[in-house]
């Protein structure tokens, strides 16, 4: 089982302290860097690596036991996560709606009233349909309300 640690990275005028660790085999995982939370680096060390050859005696390494908590600060620092988050985020329209489905939502918000056109990035095409039926439908009754009345 990984184990998580923490630790303080130490810079002095000639270099940066940091944990010293063992490279990986080809088929085997290194460390992961988790991110870095007030001033102290949090990494998962596998178990290979065990036991930890000797640090630099500027590092003082400390366990972390990884709880929910913990796990949830981590994610929120985390640098890999973050940019992962963004470009899911950036990419979202593009997974959702293809660039027809796109070009069919203009012409449709150049038609349709504002209170059926919602912003294509927040309802799915789906709930685009179901808006445009909805006033369809509303339209074409209206005129024979009208008559019956």
């Amino acid at each position: 089982m990984p184990q998580f640690y923490k630790y303080k990275k130490v810079t002095d005028q000639y270099t940066v302290y940091q944990l010293q660790l063992p490279e990986p085999a080809e088929d085997q995982p290194g460390m992961i860097d988790l991110g870095e939370i007030d001033g102290e680096t949090y990494v998962c060390v596998p178990d290979w690596m065990h036991p930890l050859p000797a640090q630099p005696k500027q590092i003082a390494l400390a366990g972390v036991a990884m709880d929910e908590k913990m796990a949830d600060k981590l994610k929120a620092a985390s640098p890999v996560l973050k940019l992962a988050k963004a470009r899911m985020e950036g990419k979202a329209t593009r997974v959702r709606y293809s660039k027809r489905d796109e070009l069919t939502l203009q012409q449709m918000a150049s038609v349709l009233p504002s209170a059926v056109t919602l912003d294509a990035k927040d309802v799915t095409l789906d709930e685009h349909i179901s808006n445009f039926r909805k006033w369809d439908k509303s339209v074409a009754v209206e005129p024979v309300l009208e008559l019956i009345r």
